[in-house]
């Protein structure tokens, strides 16, 4: 019996020295790389594009609008993914998409300014947000996926397709609305 109980107390130390000693060589890796790891850095990019007044948006940006004489848009976005965010015009239609490799942790902000909004389309997750009032004769708005928006409006007519699960807020002043049904 008093063997039995000896090989038990001894199994159980045994079992504890190594729990004890690979949870401190465990903790000694992580710790040597959390310390090789290079910080992350916000880096911002301008681009100069031609003129446009429609907006396309499909992706995982928060973007900031500006109605203003001057046009340009700013990129803000960690060091390894400025250049996975792709832009073009086309048509007067400004794209804005994601490369590969942007994930859910990622913040990409995206400042627009421009003369006019005669369009604006987003998919899939991007956030919109007016930081003035906007305002024009006509404007189409198309939300999809889970993206969301806050707008200030000045428009005569707002052509208004929504089928997104993100938050839409509109204030302002519009003459006349017309709403879209997804069919």
């Amino acid at each position: 019996m008093k063997k039995s109980k000896l090989l038990l107390v001894g199994a159980i130390i045994s079992i504890f020295i190594f729990i004890l000693i690979f949870q401190l060589v465990v903790h000694q890796n992580v710790k040597d790389v959390k310390a090789n790891k290079k910080p992350m850095q916000i880096l911002s990019k301008k681009l100069e594009l031609s003129d446009f007044t429609s907006l396309a948006v499909a992706g995982r940006f928060h973007i900031y609008y500006e109605q203003s004489e001057e046009q340009s848009v700013q990129i803000e976005a960690p060091d390894y993914h400025l250049d996975s965010v792709v832009t073009k015009v086309s048509n007067k239609v400004l794209e804005i998409h994601s490369g590969l490799g942007l994930q859910k942790k990622d913040s990409v902000v995206i400042y627009i300014s421009g003369k006019a909004l005669d369009s604006l389309a987003l998919m899939l997750s991007p956030h919109f947000e007016t930081t003035n009032q906007i305002s024009g004769r006509r404007l189409y708005l198309d939300f999809g996926g889970n993206s969301s928006a806050k707008l200030n409006l000045n428009y005569d007519t707002l052509i208004y397709k929504n089928t997104s699960l993100g938050s839409i807020q509109l204030k302002g002043e519009i003459t006349n609305i017309e709403l879209i049904e997804d069919r």
